[in-house]
This record gives structure tokens, C-alpha cells and sequence, in this order.
């Protein structure tokens, strides 16, 4: 009894403290652009899983039929690949209107302006290198920072006035040209001048930036642990995983071709930590997505976060983490971003642990495909397949314990809201 009144002390605490977050203007605009680009997001990890998983005769089939891969491969190009300019429209939108700005949609179009600034053409086409995950901490940051300079502009009535014989309506479609004249010269001479760096391009200095560290980071468990945070941090910002590990990438994949030589030539594996031993310690992708899809169908009572546990959890099991990451929201969630970082660590540590202690065998270097679903991963790509499946197993069992907690809180706040507005109907 004493367990169940600390644990519900505990989970009411936790429930406080995340509906104290949701009331943040900036964290609820960027969950609401979140949710608006669910369906998008959702259709595009569909079409994404399609083509991209290797098992048996699976690609062979997928390719045979004539135009599926294509069509799999062009919805997820106009819907993730496309993330970042619905979410800087959609966010600039709902956050004007949540500072009280009227001309929300023009403040979203401005917005919209504003990151076609800063992204670099390409003989005179917009590469979609930016347009997609890759470019979301600049969409955030524009959702933001454009509306807040407009509402700091117009209050100061740095605006063009028009007597008061011109009609209402025309006034209205004036009053943003000064603001938008005044950001649009500033964010051009801004890019002017990184472009003059050895940055090249805003996008490109915010990816150096957070790169940098990285690059002196070796495969040791501090380094991969460090490593593994920031790229929980970097994903929670809704900046895709990759770009956090470029600079890592090509060691992992020394250590595991190492790991593979050794492997046929029946040495010792001289590499604990390698791609396998990465993506092992991440279940559902970078922040260990495939955990709160599991407890939103398991154990979730709120409609919302049930239903997005029941359409994320497939992608999920394939490392497909984008719905969960932004449907949930966990992006941005700061409530959630406790348990991701804490798997995060735990799992990393585990596995270096487990190896170190020859309690598991090192993973032997064969190159398992991303999208493969943990424990079948661990059971390919290890030296002790068998003892390595099942250390997955525990590893998930005991993220679900570390994430539930927070997961029925946040399920509690989303219940009493559905349940408030059933009683108003």
C-alpha cells in the first residue's frame, strides 16, 4: 500500500510539474506544429519503411512491382522530406496568435520568407538538404524569433499609418510591410555575412556547431555515452540523429569492418563499440522511441496518445521514430525529455557493461540493416547471438519501467482534458 501512495506521490508530482511546461506559449505553439504535421509525418514513415526493409526476398518483391519504390520514395521526399517548411509556417501561425498578433497568416508567410533566406540554392534550385529534419532547429527558431520581432515592431508602431479614410481591410494588408521589410534585410545581411565565413550558410553553422565537439570523440564509453546524449538532445530538438554523428559515422563503420576481418579470420573482436553496439543501445531509433510507443498501447488510457501509440509503434519497431518523436510530442516536451535521457545513458552503459564482463559477446561486425527491429538485431549481429537477444529484451523492459512513470503522467494530464471536454458537449 505504502508503494502504491509513494508511486501515485510520485506520478501526481511528475503530472504537476508537466502541466506547469504545457503552459509555456513557446513549448505548446511548437507541440501544436507538431501535431498539424502528424499526418504527413506518419504517411512518409510509412513509405519510408516500405522500400527500406531487408529481410528475405522482402526489397526483390518491393521492387518488382512496377513504381512502388518510386511512389514510396517521392511520399516521403514531399512529407518528411518536407518537415521543416510546414513547421515553420504552421508554428509562426499558431504562436502569432498566441502573442496576439492578428495577421497570423502574414506573420506565417513572412516566417516561410525568412528560411528561404537562409537556405542556400543550388544553381538556382532549393536543395532539399535543409527542407527536411535536417532543417528543423532553423524552423523552430524562425517560428519564433520572426513573430516575437513583428509583435515587438508593431507595438513600437514601427509601421506604415494610413489615415483613417482608407478602408479597415487595406490598412491591415500595409501594417506588416514595414516589419517585413526591416527582418528580411537583416536576415539577408546576416546570411551575406556567414556566407563570407568558413560556415558558408546559417543552416550549415548551426550543424557545425553542434558537430564540432563531436569530432575529437573517440569510441571509448565516455566518448559513446557523450556522444549518445547529445544525439537524444539534438533528436529532442527535432534535428534527425545523423547530423549529431556525422563526424562519428565513419569510425563506427572502421570499428565494425574490423570487427568483421576479425570475425573471418577467427581472432579476437577488437571493437566494443561499433555501429551495431550503437544502434543496439537504441530501441526505436535515436532516444529509444519504440519505449513510449509501446507503453501508449500497453498501458495509455488518453484516446490521443493511444491512437498515436497504435499508428507509431510499427514504424517505430523499425527504427522509425519520427511520429512518436513528433505526434507524441516528445519533441520539445521537456517533461519527456527526462526518461529519454536517462535510457539513453542507462542503455549505453549496459551494453559496455554486459561486454566488457564478457557476460555478452562483442557484436561481430556483420552490417545489420538500421531499420531491423531490436532483439532481432542483437540476435543477428552478435558473437552470442542467443544471450545477446536476450539481454535486449531485459534492456527494453527496463527502459519501459524508467519511461512509465512519466508516460502515465503525461497520460493523465491528456485523460482529464478529454474527459473536461466530453462533460462541455
Amino acid at each position: 500500500m505504502k508503494r502504491k501512495e509513494y508511486f501515485d506521490k510520485f506520478e501526481n508530482a511528475l503530472m504537476s510539474l508537466g502541466d506547469k511546461m504545457s503552459r509555456s506559449k513557446v513549448f505548446s505553439s511548437i507541440s501544436s506544429a507538431m501535431q498539424v504535421a502528424m499526418t504527413a509525418i506518419i504517411v512518409g514513415s510509412f513509405a519510408l519503411l516500405i522500400p527500406s526493409i531487408e529481410i528475405g526476398k522482402w526489397q526483390e518483391i518491393v521492387y518488382s512491382i512496377p513504381y512502388l519504390a518510386d511512389i514510396c520514395w517521392r511520399l516521403f521526399d514531399v512529407t518528411v522530406g518536407l518537415v521543416s517548411l510546414y513547421v515553420v509556417f504552421v508554428l509562426a501561425y499558431v504562436y502569432s496568435g498566441k502573442i496576439e498578433l492578428k495577421e497570423q497568416v502574414g506573420v506565417a508567410v513572412f516566417s516561410l520568407v525568412v528560411f528561404y533566406i537562409i537556405t542556400p540554392f543550388e544553381d538556382g534550385t532549393i536543395p532539399m538538404t535543409w527542407i527536411g529534419t535536417k532543417g528543423m532547429i532553423a524552423a523552430i527558431l524562425i517560428g519564433i524569433l520572426v513573430p516575437l520581432a513583428i509583435k515587438f515592431l508593431v507595438s513600437h508602431n514601427i509601421v506604415i499609418k494610413l489615415p483613417n479614410s482608407v478602408p479597415k481591410f487595406v490598412q491591415d494588408s500595409f501594417i506588416l510591410l514595414v516589419p517585413a521589410i526591416i527582418i528580411f534585410s537583416v536576415v539577408c545581411l546576416l546570411s551575406l555575412i556567414v556566407a563570407n565565413t568558413s560556415y558558408g550558410d546559417i543552416h550549415n553553422m548551426i550543424f557545425t556547431l553542434i558537430q564540432t565537439p563531436l569530432k575529437s570523440i573517440g569510441l571509448s564509453l565516455p566518448g559513446i555515452l557523450l556522444i549518445n546524449i547529445l544525439v537524444s538532445l539534438v533528436w529532442w530538438c527535432g534535428i534527425h540523429g545523423d547530423v549529431a554523428v556525422n563526424a562519428l559515422g565513419g569510425l563506427l563503420s572502421v570499428a565494425e569492418l574490423e570487427n568483421l576481418a576479425a570475425t573471418q579470420a577467427g581472432t579476437e573482436l577488437p571493437n566494443i563499440v561499433t555501429s551495431t553496439f550503437f544502434n543496439s543501445a537504441n530501441p526505436g531509433g535515436y532516444g529509444q522511441l519504440l519505449i513510449p510507443a509501446i507503453i501508449a498501447v500497453l498501458f495509455c488510457k488518453s484516446k490521443e496518445i493511444k491512437a498515436i501509440g497504435k499508428s507509431a509503434i510499427i514504424p517505430a519497431i523499425f527504427t522509425i521514430g519520427e511520429p512518436v518523436l513528433f505526434g507524441m510530442p516528445i519533441m520539445f516536451n521537456p517533461f519527456l525529455l527526462i526518461p529519454m535521457l536517462v535510457t539513453t545513458s542507462f542503455n549505453i552503459i549496459y551494453w559496455y557493461v554486459l561486454i566488457s564482463l564478457g557476460i555478452v559477446g562483442r557484436f561481430a561486425g556483420y552490417v545489420i540493416p538500421w531499420t531491423c527491429p531490436p532483439i532481432l538485431m542483437q540476435l543477428l549481429g552478435s558473437s552470442t547471438p542467443i544471450r545477446a537477444a536476450i539481454a535486449a529484451a531485459i534492456m527494453i523492459v527496463i527502459d519501459i519501467f524508467v519511461w512509465l512513470p512519466f508516460m502515465k503522467a503525461e497520460d493523465k494530464q491528456k485523460l482529464s482534458i478529454e474527459q473536461a471536454a466530453t462533460e462541455e458537449e
